[in-house]
Protein backbone atom coordinates (compact mmCIF):
# COMPACT_ATOMS: atom_id res chain seq x y z
CA UNK A 1 0.00 0.00 0.00
CA UNK A 2 2.66 2.68 0.83
CA UNK A 3 4.17 1.48 -3.04
CA UNK A 4 0.84 2.60 -4.41
CA UNK A 5 0.67 5.88 -2.31
CA UNK A 6 4.08 6.82 -3.34
CA UNK A 7 3.45 6.20 -6.84
CA UNK A 8 0.07 8.60 -6.76
CA UNK A 9 2.36 11.25 -5.12
CA UNK A 10 4.69 10.81 -7.90
CA UNK A 11 1.81 10.72 -10.60
CA UNK A 12 0.24 13.92 -8.65
CA UNK A 13 3.62 16.07 -8.63
CA UNK A 14 4.81 14.92 -12.07
CA UNK A 15 1.04 16.22 -13.95
CA UNK A 16 1.18 19.12 -11.46
CA UNK A 17 4.99 20.39 -12.45
CA UNK A 18 3.48 19.38 -16.54
CA UNK A 19 0.33 21.41 -16.45
CA UNK A 20 2.66 24.50 -15.08
CA UNK A 21 5.01 23.72 -17.57
CA UNK A 22 2.89 23.90 -20.14
CA UNK A 23 1.43 26.98 -18.80
CA UNK A 24 4.59 28.84 -18.92
CA UNK A 25 5.69 27.55 -22.80
CA UNK A 26 2.01 28.58 -23.69
CA UNK A 27 1.93 32.03 -22.46
CA UNK A 28 4.56 34.92 -22.73
CA UNK A 29 3.53 34.87 -26.51
CA UNK A 30 2.38 38.22 -28.80
CA UNK A 31 0.07 37.80 -31.21
CA UNK A 32 -0.96 40.20 -33.81
CA UNK A 33 -4.60 39.66 -35.20
CA UNK A 34 -6.45 41.47 -37.88
CA UNK A 35 -10.20 40.83 -38.92
CA UNK A 36 -12.45 41.42 -41.85
CA UNK A 37 -14.63 44.70 -40.73
CA UNK A 38 -18.22 44.13 -39.65
CA UNK A 39 -20.79 43.97 -42.00
CA UNK A 40 -23.96 46.00 -41.57
CA UNK A 41 -27.47 46.02 -43.04
CA UNK A 42 -28.31 48.85 -45.69
CA UNK A 43 -30.55 51.00 -44.24
CA UNK A 44 -31.41 55.16 -43.85
CA UNK A 45 -28.47 57.21 -42.22
CA UNK A 46 -28.65 60.21 -40.22
CA UNK A 47 -28.32 63.45 -42.41
CA UNK A 48 -25.54 64.68 -40.68
CA UNK A 49 -21.72 65.19 -41.56
CA UNK A 50 -19.58 63.78 -38.46
CA UNK A 51 -15.71 64.02 -38.10
CA UNK A 52 -14.28 60.88 -36.55
CA UNK A 53 -11.57 61.46 -33.64
CA UNK A 54 -9.22 58.06 -33.68
CA UNK A 55 -6.23 58.10 -31.26
CA UNK A 56 -3.52 56.01 -30.61
CA UNK A 57 -4.93 54.57 -28.12
CA UNK A 58 -7.90 53.23 -30.07
CA UNK A 59 -5.49 52.28 -32.90
CA UNK A 60 -3.22 50.44 -30.73
CA UNK A 61 -5.83 48.85 -28.39
CA UNK A 62 -4.34 45.43 -27.07
CA UNK A 63 -4.65 42.69 -24.10
CA UNK A 64 -1.56 42.27 -22.17
CA UNK A 65 -1.96 39.76 -19.24
CA UNK A 66 0.50 39.48 -16.50
CA UNK A 67 2.10 36.56 -17.36
CA UNK A 68 3.37 38.11 -20.79
CA UNK A 69 0.77 37.23 -23.30
CA UNK A 70 0.01 40.01 -25.78
CA UNK A 71 -2.46 40.57 -28.55
CA UNK A 72 -2.43 43.38 -30.58
CA UNK A 73 -5.54 43.88 -32.34
CA UNK A 74 -6.38 47.48 -32.41
CA UNK A 75 -6.14 47.80 -35.95
CA UNK A 76 -9.35 46.19 -36.78
CA UNK A 77 -11.08 48.04 -33.69
CA UNK A 78 -10.02 51.54 -35.32
CA UNK A 79 -11.04 49.86 -39.04
CA UNK A 80 -14.87 48.82 -37.20
CA UNK A 81 -14.95 52.54 -36.00
CA UNK A 82 -14.65 53.58 -39.54
CA UNK A 83 -17.21 50.91 -40.76
CA UNK A 84 -19.99 51.97 -38.41
CA UNK A 85 -19.63 55.52 -38.44
CA UNK A 86 -19.75 55.35 -42.21
CA UNK A 87 -23.10 52.87 -42.26
CA UNK A 88 -24.91 55.34 -39.58
CA UNK A 89 -23.81 58.87 -41.10
CA UNK A 90 -24.23 60.16 -43.94
CA UNK A 91 -20.15 61.49 -44.45
CA UNK A 92 -17.77 60.71 -42.25
CA UNK A 93 -13.97 62.45 -42.08
CA UNK A 94 -11.21 60.93 -40.45
CA UNK A 95 -9.09 62.85 -37.48
CA UNK A 96 -5.73 60.44 -36.62
CA UNK A 97 -4.29 61.81 -34.12
CA UNK A 98 -1.77 60.71 -30.66
CA UNK A 99 -4.10 61.80 -27.91
CA UNK A 100 -7.69 63.55 -27.90
CA UNK A 101 -6.15 66.97 -26.65
CA UNK A 102 -4.77 66.93 -30.29
CA UNK A 103 -8.10 67.31 -31.40
CA UNK A 104 -8.49 70.08 -34.64
CA UNK A 105 -12.03 70.51 -35.46
CA UNK A 106 -13.39 70.49 -39.15
CA UNK A 107 -15.42 74.12 -39.90
CA UNK A 108 -17.89 71.80 -42.04
CA UNK A 109 -18.04 69.08 -39.37
CA UNK A 110 -21.72 69.00 -38.01
CA UNK A 111 -20.79 66.69 -34.92
CA UNK A 112 -17.59 65.13 -33.56
CA UNK A 113 -17.85 61.41 -32.97
CA UNK A 114 -15.07 60.33 -30.33
CA UNK A 115 -14.69 56.55 -29.55
CA UNK A 116 -12.49 54.92 -26.58
CA UNK A 117 -11.72 51.65 -25.49
CA UNK A 118 -12.29 50.99 -21.73
CA UNK A 119 -11.52 47.45 -21.13
CA UNK A 120 -10.30 44.61 -22.76
CA UNK A 121 -10.57 41.29 -20.55
CA UNK A 122 -9.89 37.61 -20.62
CA UNK A 123 -10.62 34.97 -18.80
CA UNK A 124 -8.24 32.50 -17.72
CA UNK A 125 -9.70 28.76 -17.58
CA UNK A 126 -7.37 25.91 -16.76
CA UNK A 127 -7.51 23.59 -20.34
CA UNK A 128 -6.93 23.98 -23.08
CA UNK A 129 -10.84 22.71 -24.00
CA UNK A 130 -12.33 24.82 -21.45
CA UNK A 131 -14.55 27.81 -22.72
CA UNK A 132 -12.82 30.62 -22.57
CA UNK A 133 -14.33 34.84 -22.91
CA UNK A 134 -12.76 37.71 -24.11
CA UNK A 135 -14.51 41.10 -23.43
CA UNK A 136 -14.15 44.38 -25.36
CA UNK A 137 -15.93 46.95 -24.08
CA UNK A 138 -15.95 50.70 -25.74
CA UNK A 139 -17.39 54.09 -25.12
CA UNK A 140 -18.62 56.15 -27.82
CA UNK A 141 -19.53 60.28 -27.32
CA UNK A 142 -21.07 62.12 -30.31
CA UNK A 143 -20.82 66.28 -29.79
CA UNK A 144 -22.27 69.43 -31.34
CA UNK A 145 -18.80 70.34 -33.67
CA UNK A 146 -20.32 73.85 -33.12
CA UNK A 147 -20.62 74.23 -28.81
CA UNK A 148 -18.56 70.96 -28.31
CA UNK A 149 -22.29 69.81 -26.17
CA UNK A 150 -23.25 66.19 -25.61
CA UNK A 151 -25.46 65.11 -28.34
CA UNK A 152 -25.26 61.19 -27.18
CA UNK A 153 -22.82 59.49 -25.20
CA UNK A 154 -23.28 54.98 -24.77
CA UNK A 155 -21.12 52.05 -23.32
CA UNK A 156 -21.23 48.80 -24.94
CA UNK A 157 -19.76 45.47 -24.17
CA UNK A 158 -18.74 43.11 -26.85
CA UNK A 159 -18.40 38.99 -25.60
CA UNK A 160 -16.78 35.91 -27.80
CA UNK A 161 -16.44 33.00 -26.64
CA UNK A 162 -14.80 29.69 -27.54
CA UNK A 163 -12.00 26.85 -26.41
CA UNK A 164 -8.94 28.19 -24.54
CA UNK A 165 -6.65 26.56 -26.92
CA UNK A 166 -8.25 24.52 -29.70
CA UNK A 167 -5.27 22.59 -31.05
CA UNK A 168 -3.73 23.69 -28.51
CA UNK A 169 -3.50 26.60 -29.96
CA UNK A 170 -3.72 29.97 -27.67
CA UNK A 171 -3.50 32.25 -30.67
CA UNK A 172 -6.44 30.22 -32.43
CA UNK A 173 -8.30 30.57 -29.43
CA UNK A 174 -7.67 34.07 -29.62
CA UNK A 175 -8.33 34.69 -32.63
CA UNK A 176 -12.08 32.71 -32.74
CA UNK A 177 -12.94 34.73 -29.28
CA UNK A 178 -12.27 38.00 -30.49
CA UNK A 179 -13.75 37.67 -33.65
CA UNK A 180 -16.90 37.06 -31.87
CA UNK A 181 -16.71 39.53 -29.22
CA UNK A 182 -16.23 42.66 -32.15
CA UNK A 183 -19.11 41.00 -34.14
CA UNK A 184 -21.05 41.49 -31.04
CA UNK A 185 -19.39 44.77 -30.18
CA UNK A 186 -20.31 46.62 -33.16
CA UNK A 187 -23.50 44.64 -33.92
CA UNK A 188 -24.60 46.78 -30.67
CA UNK A 189 -23.44 50.00 -31.62
CA UNK A 190 -24.61 49.83 -34.85
CA UNK A 191 -28.51 49.39 -33.78
CA UNK A 192 -28.16 51.44 -31.02
CA UNK A 193 -26.31 54.83 -33.16
CA UNK A 194 -28.64 53.97 -35.82
CA UNK A 195 -31.93 53.88 -33.94
CA UNK A 196 -30.69 56.81 -31.49
CA UNK A 197 -33.59 59.69 -30.79
CA UNK A 198 -31.03 62.26 -29.56
CA UNK A 199 -28.93 61.79 -32.42
CA UNK A 200 -32.61 61.90 -34.60
CA UNK A 201 -33.63 65.08 -33.70
CA UNK A 202 -30.02 66.47 -33.40
CA UNK A 203 -29.93 66.06 -37.52
CA UNK A 204 -33.99 66.75 -37.67
CA UNK A 205 -32.80 70.56 -36.45
CA UNK A 206 -29.62 70.09 -38.81
CA UNK A 207 -32.20 70.03 -41.49
CA UNK A 208 -34.61 72.82 -40.14
CA UNK A 209 -31.44 75.19 -40.05
CA UNK A 210 -30.52 74.80 -43.92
Amino acid sequence: MNAIRTNKNCLTTTLTLLIASLSFVLSGCTYQLTFDPVQYPLQHKHDINTQLVQTDALCNAQYHHPDGETIQFGGSICKNTEGVAAAVFRSVSIDRISDEKNHAHVAKTDTILIPRVKTIDRNEPMWASSEQTTTIVMEWILKDAKDGKEIWLATFTGNGKGPKAPGMSREEGARRQIAAALDDLFGKTFRAMSSSVEIREFARQKANEK
